[in-house]
């Protein structure tokens, strides 16, 4: 079933059939009843991650339920190396996970709970883990994961009191408050502001425009990365997150120094960032020399193998210690003179393993040079093809026919996911021109070819591993749409005994079942497995029949309801499943199991938590509006809505897509004809609303927007747009409030193509749902804006309405943000164009209102109030004000007149860069 964080009422209910059936099926085979953990288990399964990870249950009998076939197909990520000892970490970490693994499964009735809730930890992270590079990060990772084996071990083979309490006290040093305090001390680097003020010195220093550029896209790299870290530090309790992350950050410190001349910028800035890593580093040194301390302590372990792994788990420590104190001084590998480095590596995107033997294509897209191989080897073909060796990495190099060549080179292993050089190109300024991502696309037969043939051997390679670690597929159940191939081959792995039985409901991709013939995968175990039998009965009957009408929104059922509340409140399922197994003997305890097990109480606190989360559902919501006339018959909307913050500190719940959906569409009266919701660009789950409104297939669109690997039924499906290969990843780097219409314009645009259907609009729902006090607040904001009035010279008539606005600051009275803005001032009707502006200056919106004939160009504007690097479309544009070297700092907090001096630098902006001069400049409106 699917991770805890995933999963529903179809797939908890399928397994609670399996659970049922295997209790009487192994009771008469073993004469006794049987163990979970060593006769049956329940593993996890998510959308394309594959099944590798299930090598851990050697000698099982493998049970599907509920899972599309396609999603079977583990997804891959290609990765561009930096740095070649990155490689030999990146196996080692995953090798190590996959043992740890290996033994929590064997171990998990053994261990105590605190080493099962950090190894899970460490799971669940492993994804955030391989995206590092450096090898030092990498590093320190694996020994944090060799330190929690070594822990494992000892908590199971050596039942001592010493044992017992080395545990305790690592456990509590690696939650506790010496984890808080570290976590501190790395806070306090990456929220200090060094690198923006060196930005200032470095545009006030008038340095040659490409020297300035390359210093000023480094620090804005660099602070950039630095709040990618907060973010993810801000709110983990996991330590192999904390050090991991905080040894990257001091890798990143050091080569910044090595890099560019910060002393020159301003020599205080500089001495004071390099006294903030190295205190930062030694706090990270001390962290662990005061565990090794402890460990030292203790008495030495008399037992063999507990006292080699009492031996490693201080070597784990010290190892530890000491890349932290020689963290300041690593450096990238020596260029090869001439040679631009081509370094590549595949890995299995859920658990970083390594993907040998898988083609790669490098194309020059723009240039005149030859490609290199390692031994010296020119190629001078516009292609070059290499296969992934065993470490899953390709290594080659490209020669410029001139050191001052713009080259533009592609990779690819499937011709759809692709990777650039160099990848810090501005599209803009492209010699391969601007829309080089999106120019590779799905529509082609060579790359669905090529594509499918990766997929194809990437599930074959699963099937065998698998059952070369005797483990046998013994059945696939499933109800949605498939791709054809990849059931043609599953049938193939069938004949050759490899798959004992395939059973799906469901049709090709495209079609679609009557309502009357679909099945849920409950009704596919349910049937096969419990149906008939002398353990059937009618409150199972009753669970099958609330799970079929949940699954395919046929109706509405407050038990199916409560429990699909239960599941999204991240319950552990497993236990759901057990407990229903064990105790539905008739209706009646199905109906009373809520509260039976203080099931209905669990509930109503998560309800209670999230009745104050789920507003701010409503902080971020649009209309995507599609149509192939004029009328408002012919209009298909889809409401797009963003899963909001919330903060597991204080407990708060996150809110789920059934639930938003409930309350934007039920409680809140949206209207919708489909409606989507995002989780950041990372997934996308898309359902229909109105049944009379059949004009997308979801199914086929999932693909469209994400990947050919994504997908689910006609009215229900998942995506991830953020790895489609024309994702605009320059632009959407993160969802917020400021890029939401924008993202909602690129999906629009995706979806017009693929349906046929123009896209009209795209903009907040006019229906949006303002307080009295958010409504008072949005005039004030208005009051306090300002207002240019632009005219083409010679023309009365042609004039436009530009509103400048400071944002509101978020501690501030009522909840408004840029999309309520957007809103107030749009209904208004005599604006056209909206300037707002963020405290700052971090970032400029330029967004039209109301202007049908797009005089104003705001992507272009953005490079104007912002710089070079920023741009966005003809609706929106989104500048780094604090780049702009003619604003000067301390406009950028837009405090009192201040504010005024900056819109009449707008004025002269206007002036210069467009067709239009200010007539009026005029406040308050």
């Amino acid at each position: 079933m699917g991770r805890e964080s995933g999963g529903d009422l179809d797939t908890v209910a399928s397994n609670a059939f399996y659970a049922v059936w295997v209790h009487h099926h192994l009771r008469e085979m073993l004469g006794r009843a049987p163990v979970y953990g060593e006769d049956y288990a329940f593993d996890f399964v998510n959308y394309s991650e594959g099944l590798f990870h299930l090598v851990v249950h050697r000698g099982a009998d493998l049970y599907l339920p509920d899972f599309p076939i396609d999603a079977l197909v583990p997804r891959i990520r290609m990765v561009v190396i930096s740095d070649p000892a990155a490689i030999a970490h990146l196996n080692e970490f995953s090798r190590l996970t996959t043992e740890l693994r290996r033994w929590m499964t064997d171990y998990v009735g053994v261990l105590p709970r605190d080493i099962v809730s950090i190894s899970n930890e460490i799971f669940l992270n492993t994804a955030k883990m391989v995206e590092h590079q450096e090898p030092e990060a990498l590093r320190a990772g694996c020994l944090v994961v060799y330190l929690f084996y070594n822990l494992a071990y000892l908590s199971v083979a050596d039942p001592s009191k010493g044992a017992a309490e080395l545990i305790r006290q690592t456990v509590q040093h690696a939650v506790g408050d010496e984890f808080k305090q570290l976590k501190q001390r790395l806070l306090d680097v990456l929220e200090a502001k060094h690198k923006q003020d060196l930005m200032d010195r470095v545009m006030a220093k008038r340095y040659d425009p490409a020297v300035e550029r390359g210093y000023l896209l480094a620090l804005v790299r660099a602070a950039d990365e630095d709040m990618s870290t907060k973010g993810r530090i801000d709110r983990t309790e996991e330590l192999i997150l904390l050090v991991v992350e905080m040894t990257a950050c001091l890798v990143r410190g050091a080569r910044l120094e090595r890099a560019l001349p910060l002393s020159e910028f301003d020599a205080k800035l500089a001495r004071e960032m390099n006294d903030d890593l190295d205190y930062a580093g030694r706090a990270l040194q001390r962290y662990f020399l005061e565990l090794l301390a402890k460990a030292d302590a203790m008495q030495p372990f008399g037992d063999e193998g507990s006292g080699v792994a009492f031996e490693n788990l201080k070597t784990c420590l010290r190892s530890l210690a000491e890349i932290a104190a020689e963290i300041r001084t690593p450096d990238l590998p020596p260029a090869r003179e001439g040679l631009v480095p081509i370094r590549l590596m595949l890995m299995y995107e859920a658990t970083g393993i390594a993907v040998s033997n898988i083609e790669i294509i490098v194309r020059r897209l723009a240039g005149g040079g030859a490609f290199v191989l390692p031994d010296g080897t020119e190629h001078p073909g516009p292609e070059i093809r290499r296969v992934t060796d065993r470490d899953g990495a390709v290594e080659i190099f490209y020669r410029p026919s001139d050191p001052a060549e713009p080259y533009r080179l592609s990779a690819t292993y499937d011709d759809l996911s692709c990777v650039y050089f160099p990848s810090d190109r501005n599209p803009n300024e492209d010699p391969a021109g601007p829309h080089i991502e999106e120019s590779m696309d799905f529509g082609g037969a060579p790359a669905m070819d090529r594509t499918m043939k990766v997929s194809l051997d990437l599930m074959d390679r699963q099937i065998r591993f698998l059952r070369d670690h005797d483990i046998h597929i013994a059945a696939i159940d499933d109800h949605h749409p498939y791709t054809p191939a990849i059931l043609a081959n599953l049938e193939e792995h069938r004949e050759q005994g490899h798959i004992g039985h395939i059973r799906l409901s469901s049709l090709p991709r495209g079609q679609e079942q009557p309502k009357e013939d679909q099945k849920c995968g409950a009704d596919l175990i349910y049937e096969q497995y419990v149906e008939g039998k002398p353990w059937d009965n009618p409150g199972l009957r009753k669970l099958r029949d609330i799970a079929h009408v949940q699954d395919l929104a046929l109706e509405r059922n407050d038990l199916a309801m409560d429990l699909s509340r239960l599941i999204g409140l991240k319950h552990r399922k497993i236990d759901i499943v057990m407990t229903l197994a064990q105790n539905v003997k008739d209706l009646e305890s199905l109906e009373g199991i809520m509260a039976r097990f203080g099931w209905s109480k669990e509930v109503s606190s998560f309800e209670g938590m999230l009745s104050q989360v789920i507003p701010r559902t409503e902080e971020t919501v649009g209309h995507i509006v599609l149509g192939d006339g004029d009328t408002e018959v012919s209009r298909t909307r889809i409401l797009v809505a963003m899963s909001p913050f919330s903060d597991p500190k204080k407990g708060e719940p996150q809110v789920n897509m059934a639930t938003a959906k409930g309350y934007l569409l039920g409680r809140k009266g949206y209207p919708a004809d489909y409606f989507f919701y995002c989780y950041n660009f990372d997934s996308l789950q898309m359902r229909q609303a109105n049944p009379q409104d059949d004009r997308l297939d979801l199914s086929l669109l999932a693909q469209r927007l994400g990947t050919p690997g994504d997908g689910g039924h006609r009215g229900a499906a998942t995506c991830r747009p953020s790895l489609n290969p024309a994702f605009p990843a320059r632009l959407f780097s993160s969802m917020n409030e400021l890029n939401f219409l924008q993202y909602l314009g690129w999906l629009g645009a995706r979806i017009s193509e693929s349906c046929g259907l123009r896209l009209l609009d795209v903009l907040p729902p006019a229906e949006l749902d303002l307080s009295d006090q958010q409504k008072d607040f949005l005039e004030e904001i208005v009051r306090d804006s300002h207002l240019l009035e632009l005219a083409r010279p010679g023309s009365d008539s042609d004039r436009i309405a530009v509103l400048a606005v400071r944002a509101p600051v978020k501690s501030q009275r009522a909840p408004v943000g840029y999309l309520q803005v957007f809103h107030h001032v749009r209904k208004r009707g005599d604006i056209h164009y909206l300037i707002y502006c963020r405290p700052g200056l971090s970032s400029i919106v330029i967004q039209n209102v109301n202007d049908p004939a797009k005089r104003l160009n705001p992507g272009r504007l953005a490079k104007d109030f912002g710089w070079p690097e920023d741009g966005g479309t003809d609706m929106v544009g989104i500048a780094s004000g604090r780049l702009n070297k003619y604003i000067k700092p301390e406009l950028r907090w837009l405090k009192g007149d201040d504010f005024s001096r900056l819109c009449s630098l707008f004025a002269l902006l206007f002036d210069h860069r467009t067709d239009y001069k200010v007539k009026a400049h005029s406040r308050p409106l």
